[in-house]
């Protein structure tokens, strides 16, 4: 198999288990092969369980102590649901379990993977080991400033580096790649609203799949919500395809 086939062929399990080094909780802890994640609120995917394989006691058993560990919290249970086909939230006794229990569908999600040698390209685009405040001062998260959980975040993988155009003297686009098993996840990507239009996300793209590349990745993935066609067709443009989708399951 090719280096440029190989980021399709990745088996769902796999992607997911790499994409979680990528965006570590502050909390976990394991029940069975289902990994619990606690930050404070602050994203879905650092606070839900995600599922990856035999919880290793009886589901419903399995679901009363996930519910009591984010209750213990002062968290509303949630569940990340990883499914092979985009868009699907509705197959599996898991699913079935949450929806007797009055859990809610939200935030359909599409990963998309590509061969990092394909997106990767020399840029201007600054590479820092950690974000500055600058670099803080332009992401957001649903379009709400960052909490104090954030920071922590951001840094949770073994290996990550955080992408900064300045124009101006001015931070105006950001962009964050882990590095885990061979693979460089995409994270908190943004550009500012007075500099949208300008392919300023595309560079930003580029330059943390040149780094990613450097450290040993050969596939990239990202993650982004279902309804957001526009991020998905920049995406798709840059040589990223969808791999399979997730929702998060809310009670």
């Amino acid at each position: 198999m090719s280096t440029l086939d190989a980021h399709t062929a990745v088996g769902l399990v796999e992607l997911e288990e790499a994409m979680a080094d990528g965006w570590w909780p502050l909390e976990h802890a394991w029940l069975g092969r289902w990994l619990q994640r606690a930050s404070a609120g602050f994203t879905g995917r650092g606070n839900s369980t995600l599922p990856l394989g035999d919880p290793g006691v009886p589901l419903v058993v399995a679901v009363d102590r996930v519910e009591a560990f984010y209750r213990s919290r002062d968290l509303r249970p949630r569940f990340a649901v990883p499914s092979p086909v985009v868009g699907d939230v509705s197959a599996g006794p898991l699913v079935a379990e949450l929806q007797r229990r009055g859990y809610a569908a939200e935030t359909p999600t599409v990963v998309m993977t590509a061969p990092t040698a394909a997106v990767a390209r020399d840029t201007d685009v600054q590479i820092l080991e950690r974000p500055d405040d600058a670099w803080l001062s332009v992401y957001r998260y649903r379009d709400q400033p960052l909490p104090p959980a954030a920071g922590a975040l951001l840094v949770s993988a073994q290996h990550q580096r955080f992408a900064a155009v300045v124009d101006g003297g001015e931070t105006v686009a950001v962009g964050r790649v882990a590095v885990s098993r061979g693979w460089g996840g995409i994270t908190a990507m943004q550009v500012a609203g007075s500099h949208r239009g300008r392919g300023l996300a595309r560079d930003v793209l580029a330059a943390l799949a040149a780094h990613a590349l450097s450290a040993g990745a050969t596939g990239l993935y990202l993650q982004v919500a279902l309804e957001n066609t526009a991020a998905r067709t920049l995406y798709a443009s840059a040589g990223f395809a969808d791999h399979h989708g997730y929702h998060y399951r809310l009670l």
